[in-house]
């Protein structure tokens, strides 16, 4: 702590430093006003560099925690609304056929959906028709899903009449189907999917 001296006439006069102590004791050494050095408040009460350092602490953590439940809330929202698009084209394709599955790629290929998700979906969906059980997936190991819909379209092509209808015959009811109820929230809460029976 700087000393006063009373014969050094360019010194901060003894009120200053009488004020400055007493606001020192007031706040327990919170603030340390000049002209007393911040070593003196750390000298005379080391508690409140403790409490300091643990405030700084704590505030640090809590941005960081924000920060972290910010960018989970983020990726759990991308998830949902990457979800519920797939879900989407899930249950167009089911009402599609090999010969009228192009128009649903065309549509789903631009709709930033992982052609590994969209492939799956295709071979499940393949399995349901008479004229898809006879493909091999196993040929298309490694293939893009653009080649495996081409090739989808010329075995369509080659179908007779009475396979093609075995096809259509193969597409679900509508009036039996369940119906999927999409209630959008606002996007802070992203996408709750309701899946309910129709009456």
């Amino acid at each position: 702590m700087p000393e006063y001296s009373p014969r050094d006439r360019h010194g901060p006069a003894a009120a200053d430093y009488l004020r400055a102590l007493d606001v020192l004791i007031r706040t327990r050494g919170e603030r340390c006003p000049l002209p007393l050095s911040s070593h003196t408040g750390q000298s005379l009460f080391p508690e409140t560099l403790t409490r300091t350092a643990e405030r700084q602490t704590r505030r640090t953590e809590l941005r960081v925690n924000r920060r972290f439940s910010r960018e989970a809330r983020e990726r759990e929202q991308k998830r949902r609304r990457y979800q519920y698009r797939l879900a989407q084209a899930e249950i167009d394709l089911a009402f599609h056929t090999p010969a009228t599955v192009g128009s649903w790629y065309s549509h789903w290929q631009h709709q930033d959906l992982y052609e590994e998700d969209l492939q799956m979906r295709v071979y499940a969906w393949l399995r349901r028709f008479p004229s898809g059980q006879r493909a091999d997936h196993m040929e298309w190991e490694g293939e893009k899903l653009w080649r495996v819909m081409l090739d989808i379209s010329d075995m369509a092509g080659e179908l007779a009449p009475h396979q093609q209808l075995a096809d259509r015959m193969a597409l679900p009811d509508r009036l039996f189907m369940y119906r999927l109820k999409i209630v959008l929230a606002d996007y802070r809460q992203c996408c709750k999917i309701e899946i309910y029976a129709i009456t």
